[in-house]
């Protein structure tokens, strides 16, 4: 029987969409050049045969057996489905359940009948977690574990090991051992099987790399384990880690003292120093010693945590105009790549060219940024300052190539000012992606997953919907597909869904504009001057809620425009409307009209400024006004506005107020229904005097 949960989504759902999706949406989709209804008339494509309904109850019921953990009924409904979509779908279900008691011979099969379908490194985990008992021969361990570029985990990295001990290739099975054993998350089972095969052959340094890790990672106990195995330098320096981690108060500072000197710059000892200096209110004393870690000495897994903590001093190192100090924060950083990666690059380069003045240093940081990222918001923003490095050093040819490939990614916040910065025509135009050809509906439709997605709307199976959905957006390279996605979650209400398919797509450049920017009705203002603009209201809502009218933040923001109830109450009262708590979640046009008299109200106390009245929305009107006091004020003439943004010290409310300010162009852009001049530059210096 299906769960009252799953019912209740679905009816949930429907009724949000109603009230979200107003009856002019469909004009304003046919002034930004296309409509839904435009596009049906040019498509035709063979709908594939409709699963029979026993089976969909079949699928029901087997997804309702898995949120309530019946794994014994939810195989037996697989094992009977006779449409093999059904089947699938069933068997990945329980192959994703991470709490399914499953065999490895489950797993494997799992493995062998979902190719293409998403979860399948965390399947792999788990088969290798399960080979230690499966009944295999040592070739056949070899040749599962050796399959797809080896294993994904610690585990399967040990199953490996012994799996080569017992064809007698010791040597190897060693090496992969003592390496899993120094740098891996492993299982109990692993961990004893570990000892039990290779303990003899693990020096001090690898029981040493294991404790390190084991303490980066928190594992105080398993850790303590270890610890008889380390020599008395290696135990001291862990008891002390273990000591400032548990906030001992009795005998840390004895354990502190304990380390000898020749440990005294191990960078987990230094990285858990620091984490007490600051939690203990000395920031001074924690940046000093922050500034001290090598990071290149802790294990590649750790280097992230130790820029992530040294950021946080590079404000208060820019105060204080040692900027030296805020430099050595952040370029030594030994990371390869991802986000922190990309952070500490372009804060060298940044510091580099902005306050030691040293314009070369600088480009070579841009440089290293621009060659190891690749979604258009990282480009777009090495690119920019690598031709703002280039301007520095004189090299006006260069600095305008560098700004015209900036300008490429027009949708993104430093694209926008490479674009008016540059000497071509800065306007932006995005294209039509509405009209869906005949070609790209049946590429679509013909997808297993797609396929998979109809059957679980059908049902109401939102989360699972979402994990296929979320994994087939990743896949796709043609922006009608993405829209074709979008708009399949849209008529399930799955909004916030939608356009995070659509934003994988501007991940990988694929610009699937409709989707990608939606457009919703919004209540007439309130406010006797029009503000805010419809585009800057649709701006925050997609950053704010991503149009999921019901959305419920952690902090307790509600709706559309996550309004505080207390904010929301407030903004009624003003504005002589009644207050209604529910309505914030359940009627987007009231949510609308408090969160935009919010807004108009903030653009209003900071003198039109938008940058402001943004980092305001986010953070609090406080913070802006402190970050004024610190920073110097945005609106003035002697401030740089674009260097403002970058000191915002949040890094949730600096990309805040990125996002929306290149949201904002494209709204424009979007409700006008042609291209439109990119206006980012006035934007940012609203409110000058």
């Amino acid at each position: 029987m299906v769960t009252a949960r799953l019912i209740r989504i679905a009816t949930m759902a429907v009724a949000a969409s109603a009230l979200l999706m107003g009856s002019s949406v469909g004009q304003q989709e046919m002034a930004s050049g296309g409509s839904a209804a435009a596009a049906a008339e040019t498509v035709a494509y063979t709908p594939p045969p409709a699963v029979a309904p026993a089976e969909r109850m079949r699928l029901r019921d087997g997804l309702a057996a898995a949120e309530s953990r019946d794994w014994t009924g939810l195989m037996a409904l697989r094992d009977g489905a006779t449409d093999p979509l059904v089947r699938r779908m069933l068997q990945w279900r329980l192959a994703t359940a991470s709490d399914a008691p499953l065999y490895f011979s489950d797993l494997r099969q799992a493995l062998n009948d979902l190719q293409g379908w998403p979860g399948r490194t965390n399947m792999r985990a788990r088969a290798e977690q399960a080979i230690f008992d499966a009944r295999l021969s040592a070739e056949e361990r070899v040749g599962f574990l050796r399959q797809d570029n080896g294993p994904v985990s610690g585990d399967g990295r040990i199953a490996l090991a012994m799996a080569l001990k017992d064809l007698g290739q010791r040597s190897e099975a060693v090496q992969i051992a003592r390496a899993a054993w120094r740098e891996d998350n492993l299982t109990p089972t692993a961990q004893a099987r570990a000892q039990a095969e290779f303990g003899s052959s693990f020096t001090n340094d690898d029981h040493a790399a294991r404790v390190d890790i084991l303490l980066w990672r928190g594992l105080r106990s398993e850790a303590r384990d270890l610890m008889p195995r380390l020599s008395a330098a290696d135990r001291a320096v862990a008891n002390a880690r273990i000591a400032i981690q548990s906030r001992q108060r009795r005998g840390m500072q004895a354990a502190v003292d304990a380390v000898p000197s020749s440990r005294a710059d191990h960078p987990g000892f230094m990285y858990d120093r620091v984490q007490y200096r600051r939690r203990t209110d000395q920031p001074v004393e924690a940046m000093q010693l922050a500034a001290e870690i090598d990071p290149r000495e802790a294990p590649l897994a750790a280097r992230d945590e130790i820029f992530q903590e040294r950021r946080l001093y590079v404000p208060r190192a820019l105060r204080a105009r040692n900027y030296r100090l805020a430099y050595n924060l952040v370029s030594n950083h030994g990371l390869t790549s991802g986000e922190a990666f990309a952070d500490a690059e372009w804060l060298s380069g940044w510091i580099s060219l902005r306050f030691l003045d040293l314009p070369q240093r600088a480009a070579e940081h841009f440089t290293h940024l621009s060659g190891n990222v690749s979604s258009p918001v990282s480009q777009s923003r090495a690119l920019y300052w690598r031709a703002q490095a280039a301007q520095a050093l004189g090299q006006r040819d260069e600095a305008e190539r560098l700004l015209s490939e900036a300008a490429r990614f027009n949708f993104t916040y430093y694209g926008q000012l490479a674009a008016t910065r540059g000497s071509h025509t800065a306007t932006l135009s995005l294209p039509d992606t509405t009209r869906i050809s005949n070609e790209a509906r049946a590429r679509f439709e013909s997808r297993e997953l797609v396929r998979a997605l109809r059957l679980m709307s059908e049902v109401g199976a939102q989360r699972d919907f979402e994990s296929i959905a979320f994994y087939l957006d990743d896949t796709l390279d043609d922006p009608q597909e993405i829209e074709l996605l979008a708009q399949m979650a849209r008529e399930q209400s799955y909004h916030r869904t939608a356009l995070r398919s659509a934003k994988a797509g501007l991940f990988r450049n694929v610009v699937a504009t409709s989707a990608a920017y939606p457009l919703i009705d919004l209540p007439s203002s309130v406010r006797p001057n029009g503000r805010p603009e419809p585009a800057l209201v649709l701006a925050i809502i997609r950053q704010e809620s991503e149009f999921d009218a019901g959305a419920v933040s952690l902090a307790n923001a509600h709706g559309l425009m996550q309004l505080i109830p207390s904010t929301a109450q407030m903004q009624a009262r003003r504005i002589g409307m009644t207050y209604q708590r529910s309505a914030l979640t359940s009627d987007p046009q009231y949510n609308m009209t408090l969160g935009s008299s919010h807004l108009g109200d903030l653009i209003d106390d900071f003198n039109g400024s938008y940058v402001l009245a943004i980092a305001a929305y986010n953070a609090g009107s406080h913070r802006a006004r402190e970050w004024i006091g610190d920073w110097g004020d945005p609106r003035s003439r002697s401030v740089d506005v674009v260097d403002w943004v970058e000191l915002i010290p949040f890094a949730e409310t600096r990309n805040y107020v990125q996002r929306v300010m290149e949201n904002l162009q494209v709204y424009r852009h979007r409700l006008a229904g042609a291209p439109v001049p990119i206006q980012i530059e006035e934007d940012l210096r609203r409110g000058r005097y």
